[in-house]
Protein backbone atom coordinates (compact mmCIF):
# COMPACT_ATOMS: atom_id res chain seq x y z
CA UNK A 1 0.00 0.00 0.00
CA UNK A 2 1.44 3.66 -0.48
CA UNK A 3 1.47 5.83 2.21
CA UNK A 4 -1.70 7.92 2.60
CA UNK A 5 -1.70 11.41 1.10
CA UNK A 6 -2.54 14.60 3.31
CA UNK A 7 -5.52 15.32 -0.04
CA UNK A 8 -5.76 13.43 -2.99
CA UNK A 9 -4.31 15.79 -5.26
CA UNK A 10 -6.46 18.15 -7.62
CA UNK A 11 -6.42 17.73 -11.58
CA UNK A 12 -8.10 19.69 -14.23
CA UNK A 13 -7.80 19.13 -17.92
CA UNK A 14 -7.65 21.69 -20.64
CA UNK A 15 -8.41 21.37 -24.12
CA UNK A 16 -5.83 23.27 -26.34
CA UNK A 17 -7.12 25.44 -29.15
CA UNK A 18 -3.74 24.42 -31.44
CA UNK A 19 -3.44 27.33 -33.29
CA UNK A 20 0.13 26.94 -33.80
CA UNK A 21 -0.36 23.26 -35.02
CA UNK A 22 -2.66 24.15 -37.74
CA UNK A 23 -1.88 22.65 -40.69
CA UNK A 24 1.23 20.68 -39.78
CA UNK A 25 2.68 18.35 -42.53
CA UNK A 26 1.84 14.78 -40.86
CA UNK A 27 -2.07 15.74 -40.13
CA UNK A 28 -1.85 15.46 -36.35
CA UNK A 29 -4.66 16.39 -34.16
CA UNK A 30 -4.82 20.48 -33.64
CA UNK A 31 -6.69 20.47 -30.20
CA UNK A 32 -4.71 18.79 -27.62
CA UNK A 33 -5.49 17.67 -23.99
CA UNK A 34 -3.52 18.67 -21.43
CA UNK A 35 -3.68 17.32 -17.33
CA UNK A 36 -2.79 20.37 -14.72
CA UNK A 37 -2.08 19.59 -11.18
CA UNK A 38 -3.64 22.27 -9.08
CA UNK A 39 -2.16 22.76 -6.02
CA UNK A 40 -4.10 22.57 -2.58
CA UNK A 41 -4.57 26.03 -1.60
CA UNK A 42 -5.60 26.79 -5.48
CA UNK A 43 -8.96 28.92 -5.45
CA UNK A 44 -8.87 31.29 -8.56
CA UNK A 45 -7.63 33.82 -6.66
CA UNK A 46 -4.21 33.38 -5.40
CA UNK A 47 -1.90 33.25 -8.07
CA UNK A 48 1.06 30.10 -8.42
CA UNK A 49 4.49 29.56 -10.08
CA UNK A 50 4.30 27.33 -13.21
CA UNK A 51 6.33 23.97 -13.78
CA UNK A 52 6.01 23.16 -17.09
CA UNK A 53 6.59 19.52 -17.07
CA UNK A 54 7.90 17.38 -20.82
CA UNK A 55 7.65 13.71 -20.95
CA UNK A 56 9.73 11.48 -22.77
CA UNK A 57 9.66 10.18 -26.13
CA UNK A 58 6.81 8.42 -27.00
CA UNK A 59 4.58 9.99 -24.36
CA UNK A 60 2.40 12.63 -23.78
CA UNK A 61 1.37 14.70 -20.81
CA UNK A 62 -1.36 12.22 -19.75
CA UNK A 63 1.47 9.68 -18.72
CA UNK A 64 2.31 11.44 -15.91
CA UNK A 65 -0.79 10.33 -14.45
CA UNK A 66 -0.64 6.83 -14.92
CA UNK A 67 -0.33 4.73 -12.00
CA UNK A 68 1.71 1.89 -11.55
CA UNK A 69 2.73 -0.57 -8.35
CA UNK A 70 5.03 1.15 -5.76
CA UNK A 71 5.16 4.38 -7.46
CA UNK A 72 3.20 7.64 -7.44
CA UNK A 73 2.01 10.22 -10.15
CA UNK A 74 3.47 13.11 -10.88
CA UNK A 75 0.56 15.05 -8.91
CA UNK A 76 0.76 12.71 -6.32
CA UNK A 77 4.59 13.51 -5.82
CA UNK A 78 3.89 16.92 -5.79
CA UNK A 79 1.56 17.02 -3.15
CA UNK A 80 3.42 14.64 -0.69
CA UNK A 81 6.63 17.09 -1.04
CA UNK A 82 4.19 20.52 -0.47
CA UNK A 83 2.64 18.29 2.77
CA UNK A 84 6.33 17.89 3.60
CA UNK A 85 7.27 21.30 2.85
CA UNK A 86 10.39 20.40 0.58
CA UNK A 87 8.61 21.91 -2.11
CA UNK A 88 6.55 25.39 -2.52
CA UNK A 89 2.94 25.09 -3.94
CA UNK A 90 2.97 25.43 -7.67
CA UNK A 91 0.65 24.55 -11.12
CA UNK A 92 2.19 21.85 -13.02
CA UNK A 93 1.41 21.74 -16.86
CA UNK A 94 1.91 18.60 -18.39
CA UNK A 95 1.20 19.36 -22.21
CA UNK A 96 0.73 17.58 -25.49
CA UNK A 97 3.53 17.68 -28.06
CA UNK A 98 3.01 14.14 -29.86
CA UNK A 99 3.28 13.20 -33.35
CA UNK A 100 2.08 10.48 -35.82
CA UNK A 101 6.16 9.43 -35.19
CA UNK A 102 6.35 8.96 -31.93
CA UNK A 103 7.31 12.69 -30.39
CA UNK A 104 8.39 15.93 -31.92
CA UNK A 105 11.73 16.91 -29.96
CA UNK A 106 9.76 20.15 -28.63
CA UNK A 107 11.25 21.68 -31.90
CA UNK A 108 9.64 23.13 -35.22
CA UNK A 109 10.65 21.26 -37.98
CA UNK A 110 8.98 21.16 -41.70
CA UNK A 111 8.32 17.58 -41.56
CA UNK A 112 6.31 17.70 -37.86
CA UNK A 113 5.17 20.63 -37.00
CA UNK A 114 5.73 24.37 -35.20
CA UNK A 115 6.00 22.89 -31.42
CA UNK A 116 8.72 24.74 -30.00
CA UNK A 117 6.49 27.55 -31.01
CA UNK A 118 3.19 25.75 -30.19
CA UNK A 119 4.81 25.26 -26.15
CA UNK A 120 6.43 29.05 -26.27
CA UNK A 121 3.62 31.27 -27.70
CA UNK A 122 0.45 29.57 -27.19
CA UNK A 123 0.44 26.79 -24.27
CA UNK A 124 1.97 29.54 -21.97
CA UNK A 125 -0.26 32.49 -22.74
CA UNK A 126 -3.43 29.83 -23.19
CA UNK A 127 -2.59 28.67 -19.42
CA UNK A 128 -2.09 32.30 -17.87
CA UNK A 129 -5.34 33.26 -19.84
CA UNK A 130 -7.22 30.27 -17.86
CA UNK A 131 -5.62 29.66 -14.44
CA UNK A 132 -4.23 32.14 -11.54
CA UNK A 133 -0.73 31.83 -12.51
CA UNK A 134 1.98 34.58 -11.55
CA UNK A 135 2.78 34.88 -15.59
CA UNK A 136 6.16 36.46 -15.25
CA UNK A 137 9.32 35.09 -16.22
CA UNK A 138 10.83 34.60 -12.72
CA UNK A 139 7.65 32.35 -11.71
CA UNK A 140 7.75 29.94 -14.62
CA UNK A 141 9.87 26.72 -15.18
CA UNK A 142 10.74 24.25 -17.45
CA UNK A 143 11.72 20.30 -16.49
CA UNK A 144 11.44 17.00 -18.65
CA UNK A 145 13.35 13.54 -19.04
CA UNK A 146 14.77 11.94 -21.84
CA UNK A 147 13.25 13.86 -25.32
CA UNK A 148 11.42 16.02 -22.74
CA UNK A 149 14.61 16.92 -20.52
CA UNK A 150 16.54 17.95 -24.42
CA UNK A 151 12.95 20.20 -25.01
CA UNK A 152 13.13 21.89 -21.57
CA UNK A 153 16.81 22.53 -21.29
CA UNK A 154 16.91 23.51 -25.15
CA UNK A 155 13.56 25.90 -25.35
CA UNK A 156 14.84 27.54 -21.87
CA UNK A 157 18.08 28.09 -23.52
CA UNK A 158 16.68 29.81 -26.99
CA UNK A 159 13.70 31.63 -24.79
CA UNK A 160 15.87 33.27 -21.54
CA UNK A 161 12.85 36.09 -21.96
CA UNK A 162 10.12 33.25 -20.87
CA UNK A 163 11.77 30.86 -18.32
CA UNK A 164 13.78 31.33 -15.53
CA UNK A 165 14.45 28.16 -14.18
CA UNK A 166 14.88 24.51 -16.19
CA UNK A 167 15.35 20.72 -15.09
CA UNK A 168 17.24 18.12 -17.54
CA UNK A 169 16.87 14.72 -16.37
CA UNK A 170 18.67 12.65 -18.45
CA UNK A 171 18.40 14.72 -21.45
CA UNK A 172 19.06 13.39 -24.99
CA UNK A 173 22.38 14.64 -25.88
CA UNK A 174 25.87 13.22 -27.73
CA UNK A 175 23.43 12.42 -30.53
CA UNK A 176 26.42 10.91 -32.63
CA UNK A 177 26.76 8.28 -29.86
CA UNK A 178 23.31 7.54 -28.31
CA UNK A 179 21.50 7.19 -31.55
CA UNK A 180 24.38 4.40 -33.39
CA UNK A 181 23.05 1.52 -31.76
CA UNK A 182 19.83 1.78 -32.95
CA UNK A 183 20.88 2.24 -36.75
CA UNK A 184 21.33 -1.40 -37.14
CA UNK A 185 18.35 -2.86 -35.63
CA UNK A 186 16.17 0.12 -37.78
CA UNK A 187 17.98 -1.03 -40.68
CA UNK A 188 17.17 -4.73 -40.55
CA UNK A 189 13.46 -3.51 -39.80
CA UNK A 190 13.09 -1.03 -42.79
CA UNK A 191 14.68 -3.85 -45.15
CA UNK A 192 11.44 -6.06 -43.97
CA UNK A 193 9.38 -3.21 -45.70
CA UNK A 194 11.67 -3.07 -48.79
CA UNK A 195 13.40 0.05 -47.82
CA UNK A 196 9.80 1.99 -47.59
CA UNK A 197 9.29 3.91 -44.36
CA UNK A 198 5.85 4.69 -45.55
CA UNK A 199 4.68 1.23 -45.44
CA UNK A 200 6.28 0.83 -41.99
CA UNK A 201 4.42 4.07 -40.94
CA UNK A 202 1.11 2.60 -42.19
CA UNK A 203 1.67 -1.08 -40.91
CA UNK A 204 2.87 0.47 -37.51
CA UNK A 205 -0.21 2.38 -37.35
CA UNK A 206 -2.93 -0.21 -38.38
CA UNK A 207 -1.11 -3.11 -35.77
CA UNK A 208 -3.19 -3.93 -32.58
CA UNK A 209 -0.06 -4.90 -30.59
CA UNK A 210 3.09 -2.92 -31.62
CA UNK A 211 6.36 -5.71 -31.98
CA UNK A 212 9.38 -4.15 -29.63
CA UNK A 213 11.79 -4.46 -32.40
CA UNK A 214 10.05 -2.23 -34.61
CA UNK A 215 10.65 0.49 -32.21
CA UNK A 216 14.17 1.38 -33.38
CA UNK A 217 13.14 2.30 -36.95
CA UNK A 218 10.09 4.38 -35.15
CA UNK A 219 12.84 6.16 -33.30
CA UNK A 220 15.08 7.12 -36.47
CA UNK A 221 12.44 8.53 -38.23
CA UNK A 222 10.63 10.22 -35.34
CA UNK A 223 14.49 12.15 -34.78
CA UNK A 224 15.16 12.62 -38.86
CA UNK A 225 11.99 13.87 -38.96
CA UNK A 226 12.97 16.41 -36.09
CA UNK A 227 16.58 17.62 -36.64
CA UNK A 228 17.33 16.67 -40.08
CA UNK A 229 14.54 18.99 -42.33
Amino acid sequence: MREPLAAYPRVIELIVPGEKLAHNPLGDPVERRMPVYLPPSYDGLKRFPVIYLLAGFASTGLSFLNYSFGRRTVPEMAQSLIAAGTMKEAIIVMPDCMTRYGGSQYVDSPATGNYETYLTDEVVPFVDSCLATLPERKHRALAGKSSGGFGAIRIAMRHPDRFAAVACHSGDMGFELCYRPNFPAASRVLEEYGGSITAFIKNYERSLKKPSRDFALLDMVAMAASYSP
